[in-house]
């Protein structure tokens, strides 16, 4: 019998890692996942804990990284530090960087398969205007570039420079994330919103894509002989006010009517009552009130995904959320 190769899933007790982790252990791959001392493994994995060899290490710890490493065949490097705290932004930088740089290392001296790494729009060039933000674009840091920008821009090319000394390697760069296990971070807060009859939406307007999407593009591309690229993951270009709207309407709740003005959200960091409860500060404020287009042709060619309309997607994960569990304005932690 042929034997199973081993993949090392990094942040894997992270929205995007366990929801891959769960697809990849429910298709009867021998999965490895790593997490820090103390971090809680995910509900959705814990029925199938038995199945997964976890491993503890830090991003930053290389050598509780290599121990991690024996006998690894292919990565998903799905683990980094998200915020938009300004008190958070030298260490998110750091720490997405840095631990990058380990697991490339690593990937070249244990003589991985394949790496894919997981990025973000954000590390994606704005356009010019009147055009869609593609791979091609180059993320021009400046002193309003996000942390998080910075820390996914700089860990690419920690990914580009491994990859011009031979490893086999490939980006994604997802945009906005929906899944139903993530109701109390992310995108996930913005039904809480909606839940708690929350009247405004933000004027932006940005991609959007399920969990699901993202992993199924994912697995796709590392079972594939691509190499060297990078990869916008997005089912559509929506805007938050649809967003809010169609959620509204889904979980029975007033439909927002109002939009928030920009000078609000330009001064969200007095604001604290709203901000705590929006998930905003004056970084995410601004990507709130952005119209960023993204062009997807190129994963389309690829066939490897048929994209969920946001709307179904909208649908479907108000159709199972416990609302008990869904963070208001009261309860936000």
């Amino acid at each position: 019998m042929r034997k199973k190769q081993m993949i090392l899933i990094t942040g894997a007790t992270g929205f995007l890692g366990s929801n891959l982790a769960l697809k990849l252990v429910q298709e009867g791959e021998k999965i490895s996942a790593i997490r820090r001392s103390g971090s809680v493994i995910p509900t959705i994995l814990r029925p199938f804990a038995s199945l997964i060899e976890w491993r503890e290490a830090d991003m930053l710890d290389l050598f509780a990284l290599e121990q991690a490493f024996e006998n690894i065949d292919y990565v998903y490097h799905c683990a980094a530090m998200v915020s938009f705290e300004p008190d958070d932004r030298k260490q998110m930088i750091r720490t997405n960087t840095e631990g990058t740089a380990n697991i490339v290392e690593l990937c070249a001296r244990f003589q991985v398969k394949k790496l894919l790494h997981v990025s973000s729009v954000a590390a994606i060039g704005i356009p010019i205007q009147g055009q869609m933000a593609s791979e091609m674009n180059i993320l021009e840091l400046n002193s309003s570039s996000s942390g998080y920008s910075i820390s996914k821009f700089e860990s690419e090319r920690e990914v580009w420079r491994a990859i011009v000394e031979g490893l086999n390697a490939v980006i994604v760069n997802p945009s906005l994330i929906l899944g139903e296990t993530n109701l109390s971070n992310g995108s996930g807060r913005m039904f809480g919103l909606v839940n708690r009859g929350f009247g405004l939406y933000p004027p932006g307007l940005t991609g959007m894509i399920s969990v699901q999407n993202v992993i199924t593009c994912m697995v796709g591309l590392m079972k594939s002989s691509v190499s060297g690229e990078r990869f916008i993951l997005s089912a559509e270009n929506f805007s938050f006010k649809d967003f809010f709207q169609q959620a509204a309407a889904h979980l029975g709740r007033p439909i927002p009517v109002k939009e928030i003005k920009p000078w609000i959200l330009s001064l969200a960091g007095n604001l604290s009552f709203l901000f705590k409860n929006l998930g905003l500060n004056k970084e995410s404020a601004n990507l709130a009130m952005n119209k960023t287009f993204f062009d997807t042709s190129k994963i389309n060619k690829l066939d490897i995904c048929k994209f969920t309309p946001i709307k179904e997607v909208i649908e479907e994960i108000c159709g199972e959320i416990n609302l008990a569990s869904i963070p208001t304005f009261g309860n936000s932690e």
